[in-house]
């Protein structure tokens, strides 16, 4: 099935959520209330209205491409359209405005009364002062004194609207339309585009049969398709691209990749929006009685930004999220009740149609196996021992960018180009149809963990730094893991677990060698002459060092440790710390460097240089190591 045979699959599924063609939910600026006893127009609101305030399912503007470029909206349009206000004093503003007016007036008289009635006032002079404070760009709606119901969603308005849309952009010759096979009149071109990334596309490239004939034929018509296929796939559509404009991530879509590059530098094609969804509601046990919509829950769940990790087991949504993925879909054990379908697509805007990226379809117990593979393999402690979480996709790939850290957020730059789309099409697949995850991941999180933060007291840019760090971890943590079984994952997402005995990364020299630095770094924070600790530890200077070739940076490191600091807090009593796998009983800094040093010489010494892999399991034994350690030091 292709994407749009699961849109039109999908649209008995959604059919009481999504608006009929032609209409899409925009914010109204300002509404004017219209008498047709008196014929008088007058201004409800004196001031605009606000985000939020008056988001109403409005006519939509046709995709029209007649060279005029005036096309109008019912009852519901631009200031310019509605009222004739012009954009600026000249005379191509004015004339401009005019004929807009006009459209607008001429659509109103093909309706009935009191529509008719609307439009011969509106045809008259209207008076500046009525809409004085209008912008021609603002969105004008009318209703009608002493009703209710918003003329736009009454069934004869909409009825008539689409009609309207259909008389206008159908073909004059029937053909074969490609999704229902019925012979019939189908359109010469899409009536409505689809908003994506701020750009108007229609959802497939439907062209005129003329555009396609060859040699006298004419049944080369690139997509012909009918209006109610059309319709029912374009209200789907848009249904579920729709997204919060806060958090980028809607019921059944989230963003990927953002270009935000001006001018002519700008680049469409790097916009990518996932969009997933079940052609059915989906009870998530035989016991279900409801619709539930848990299926689309759990594929989101990659998406999500939760903000922070958890601080306690029994929070109320980490809990709900597992027991999600714990759970099996069992819907196919419901009498009567046909499997339900997941499907997945990447999209791009495009100047004449949607560019579909990805596409992906299966059953949806096997994505929420897979999602639950993708979510213990991408489980890492955060860096202050707060507990358990993943960050989410967007959030990861953001951070593999290694961005500038900076008081305020806005001021914050990436160093690094963004990760390829080839890359985070094959982390799609990873995550939904449990294909290794791309290498480029690790690479990329091992380079940018290799370039430290500055320290701050700023708390906000704190926090970033530590989410960030949480990211490349666990990008690094998924290649690693993901290809291994339950416990070794587990094992990875801290210092301490019940599997530490069956890990195979954790007797490796990487991992311990990337413990002995944090082990270091801590002995030197305690031996500071301040107690506040120091501005440039060791992790500082030799980090980089210290991660690729650690035979030749660590003697020096250890001498220094045991010949200057531990004898210095053994002196002063500095030496046994609080330690999150130690509990209340105090760890001693030397007896634990002499332990790792143990478990070193056990598994063959310090290793030569680290492949990016090897480096990868070294930042994984640093990070759990210092997040360990319950000692906080200075920031």
């Amino acid at each position: 099935m292709g994407f749009l045979d699961a849109l039109l699959a999908s649209h008995d599924r959604f059919r009481a959520d999504v608006l009929p063609l032609g209409y899409e939910a925009r914010d109204v600026d300002w509404v004017f209330e219209f008498d047709p006893k008196a014929g008088r127009l007058a201004r409800r609101n004196t001031q605009r209205y606000g985000r939020g305030e008056q988001r109403r399912p409005v006519p939509k503007t046709p995709n029209d491409r007649r060279s005029s470029n005036v096309s109008a909206a019912m009852l519901v349009d631009k200031a310019s359209y509605a009222l004739g206000v012009p954009s600026g004093t000249d005379r191509a503003s004015v004339d401009k405005a005019a004929k807009e007016h006009a459209a607008f007036v001429a659509l109103l008289k093909t309706m009935d009364q009191p529509i008719q009635e609307l439009a011969n006032t509106l045809e008259k002079p209207i008076d500046a002062a009525l809409w004085k404070g209008v912008k021609a760009s603002d969105l004008v709606a009318f209703q009608f004194s002493g009703e209710q119901l918003w003329p736009t969603d009454d069934d004869a308005v909409r009825r008539a609207w689409g009609e309207h849309l259909a008389h206008r952009f159908l073909q004059e010759t029937k053909s074969e339309c490609i999704a229902c096979g019925k012979t019939k009149r189908c359109l010469r071109i899409a009536p409505v585009p689809l908003s994506l990334f701020r750009k108007q596309v229609p959802l497939v490239s439907v062209n005129e049969l003329t555009a396609f004939s060859s040699c006298g034929k004419t049944q080369l018509a690139n997509a012909p398709l009918c209006v109610e296929c059309y319709a029912n796939a374009h209200a789907v559509a848009q249904y579920l691209l729709e997204l919060d404009p806060d958090s980028l991530v809607g019921r059944h879509a989230a963003v990927l990749c953002r270009d935000l590059s001006k001018g002519s530098g700008e680049q469409p094609l790097r916009n990518q929006l996932a969009v997933f969804w079940t052609n059915q509601a989906s009870p998530t046990s035989a016991e279900a009685t409801d619709d539930s919509m848990a299926a689309d829950e759990i594929a989101k769940i990659p998406f999500e930004d939760l903000d922070q990790p958890i601080h306690k087991q029994d929070d109320a949504r980490p809990g709900q999220v597992r027991a999600l993925l714990q759970a099996p879909f069992r819907g196919s054990d419901v009498p009567g009740h046909m499997p339900a379908m997941f499907h997945l697509a990447v999209v791009s805007p495009a100047k004449g149609r949607i560019v579909l990226r990805e596409w992906l379809e299966t059953d949806v117990e096997t994505v929420r196996a897979n999602i639950a593979q993708y979510a213990r393999s991408i489980s890492v402690i955060h860096p202050e021992a707060r507990g358990v979480w993943w960050p989410p996709l967007p959030a990861m790939l953001e951070s593999l960018r290694s961005f500038t850290s900076s008081p305020r957020e806005g001021d914050e730059r990436p160093r690094l180009p963004e990760v390829s789309p080839e890359c985070i099409r094959r982390l799609i697949r990873c995550i939904y149809t449990g294909t290794g995850p791309p290498e480029e991941l690790l690479v990329r999180a091992v380079r940018c963990y290799r370039t430290s933060d500055p320290p701050t007291d700023n708390g906000e840019q704190f926090e970033r730094q530590l989410r960030r760090q949480m990211a490349m971890i666990a990008a690094m943590k998924l290649v690693l893991t993901h290809d291994k079984n339950e416990k070794e994952q587990c094992a990875m997402e801290q210092l301490k677990t019940e599997h530490d005995a069956v890990s195979e990364y954790k007797r490796k020299p990487p991992y311990l060698t990337g413990r002995m630095l944090a082990v270091l770094e801590m002995i030197q924070q305690r031996a500071s002459s301040s107690g506040r600790g120091v501005n440039t530890t060791l992790v500082d200077k030799f980090y980089a060092s210290a991660s690729t070739a650690p035979d030749t940076v660590f003697g020096n490191l250890i001498a220094m440790a045991t010949k200057a600091h531990l004898p210095k807090l053994r002196r002063e009593g500095k030496e046994g710390i609080r330690s999150r796998s130690a509990g209340e009983e105090p760890l001693f800094l030397g007896n634990l460097l002499a332990e790792t040093c143990d478990a070193l010489d056990e598994a063959g010494g310090f290793p030569g240089p680290l492949t990016p892999r090897e480096q990868a399991q070294f930042a994984l034994g640093f990070y759990h190591q210092r997040a360990d350690f319950l000692f906080a030091p200075k920031k």
